[in-house]
């Protein structure tokens, strides 16, 4: 357990609990590195793994103790969890001591084996982010923003778990745009957007839009990304391109043949539905995959 928490119950972690070990990411926003955290229990010492997350970007740093609050309200067993928060008193920013997936993101592992994954395997993982963002939406009433591949972990025995590790891995820059808003830079995944969270034309400031309803329209993209082998939705569009194809009623899978069942293609039908109040929701998702 942690030391103490803070008034909304996110614990505070000693750093020199802390053992840093290899990074696992690092972008313009921030650094991921792996870690330990030495516990006791009953006297005796024991170390848990950990992914440790120290954003370096003032926006999100000022934002961090928001997210660590509405984390540490999560418990479900598709979402990341926090284990806690950690003030160093040489660094500025705070460190978030998170869950460790050890077999990294789904867009890395999809990418590494171009001669594809088990079906089952597949509708495994697919099943279980449904599940995980049924959870956030409908019972603990978050939106999440940034669905996608790159921010879904894996573990052992197939479990994967919903975390936002993406914008600190400079692999996956070119998966954001950035906007201003807030104070600072703001990246938002044009590409895993609906038409009606982008705008027609970026002016600046500009601040990204999020909804309940454009998480599902990008649980659609990431379908897309695992029956595709990890291609990147609209690849070799620019970014305007990509706003103007949005703007023109096309889907990720006008560029890209998807050899998918036909449960699939129509869910990813479901989630791509242009009028929002026709869109499917996590609910429906989740009872689709039960029968």
């Amino acid at each position: 357990m942690s030391e103490s928490s803070d008034e909304y119950g996110v614990g505070f972690i000693s750093p020199r609990k802390i053992t840093f070990g290899p990074k696992l990411g690092e972008g313009s926003f921030g650094e991921v590195f792996k870690g330990e955290w030495k516990r006791y229990q009953n006297g005796a010492p024991y170390y848990t793994d950990i992914a440790i997350k120290i954003v370096r970007d003032q926006t999100l740093i000022d934002n961090a103790w928001d997210e660590a609050h509405k984390m540490n309200e999560l418990d479900h067993q598709n979402i990341l969890m926090i284990y806690g928060v950690c003030n160093h008193p040489d660094d500025a920013a705070p460190w978030m001591i998170m869950e460790y997936m050890p077999c990294g993101d789904l867009w890395n592992y999809l990418y590494n084996r171009p001669q594809g994954c088990p079906s089952d395997w597949m509708w495994s993982i697919a099943q279980g982010i449904a599940s995980g963002m049924d959870y956030l939406h409908n019972d603990a009433n978050q939106i999440h923003g940034d669905l996608a591949a790159r921010n879904c972990l894996l573990g052992h025995n197939d479990s994967v778990k919903i975390g936002d590790f993406g914008k600190f891995n400079d692999n996956y820059s070119n998966d954001y745009c950035y906007g201003a808003g807030g104070g600072g830079n703001l990246p938002f995944p044009m590409r895993w957007m609906p038409p009606e969270n982008v705008a027609p034309a970026f002016t600046y400031p500009y601040k990204p839009k999020f909804s309940k309803a454009g998480d599902v329209w990008a649980y659609g993209v990431v379908l897309f990304e695992i029956w595709t082998r990890a291609t990147t939705p609209y690849d070799d569009l620019t970014d305007d391109q990509v706003r103007a194809t949005l703007a023109a009623g096309n889907n990720p899978y006008h560029f890209t043949n998807v050899l998918a069942c036909n449960f699939i293609r129509g869910l990813m039908d479901h989630c791509w539905t242009r009028n929002v109040n026709d869109r499917t929701d996590f609910a429906e998702i989740v009872e689709r995959f039960g029968n």
